[in-house]
């Protein structure tokens, strides 16, 4: 599966957040060393501080790890499209303590899911059978919310200062 127009408009979504400071790095593909956690990974400020920011500086950065997914499925998103390398990743972010949000875009009705990953991977792991696919349903209402394009950079905002 290719992205796409996906990453393109996931990108113009981020420069959109209304955070200020936000800086988004995008990692260079590792040519298929498997060391690229993520599309992104985000710092922004901390919107609830537990205390004063000194001289105007926040008091202290938060990150985040985002990837972005593309399906042509309209009600399945297929769990073989999170690789091994996004798995460890998401593996990494839980002990780091990150989120790690998942950018699943529905090409179907090009609306977006953004997920929990962290919280659906822990749910996929306590099953019982492989888990093959989830249900969009399942996913929004269990690990994340729907989005339509025009409301992503809202969402995304959301999901980061609020959480999934």
């Amino acid at each position: 599966m290719t992205k796409g127009p996906s990453e393109a408009i996931f990108r113009k979504a981020l420069g959109q957040v209304d955070i200020d400071p936000f800086f988004i790095y995008k990692p260079a593909d590792a040519l298929g060393s498997g060391l690229k956690p993520a599309d992104y990974l985000v710092w922004f400020p901390d919107p609830y501080p537990d205390w004063k920011p000194v001289d105007g500086a926040p008091a202290r950065a938060l990150s985040a790890w985002m990837e972005v997914k593309e399906t042509p499925n309209k009600i399945v998103f297929p769990m073989s499209e999170v690789r091994p390398s996004q798995m460890n990743g998401i593996h990494m972010a839980t002990r780091l303590g990150l989120p790690y949000i998942l950018a699943i875009r529905w090409k179907g009705d090009r609306m977006w899911s953004l997920v929990d990953a962290v919280r659906l991977i822990e749910w996929a792991d306590r099953q019982d059978d492989p888990v093959g696919g989830v249900a969009r349903a399942f996913l929004e209402s269990r690990f994340g919310v729907s989005c339509d394009p025009g409301q992503l950079p809202s969402m995304i905002r959301a999901a980061l200062t609020e959480g999934l």
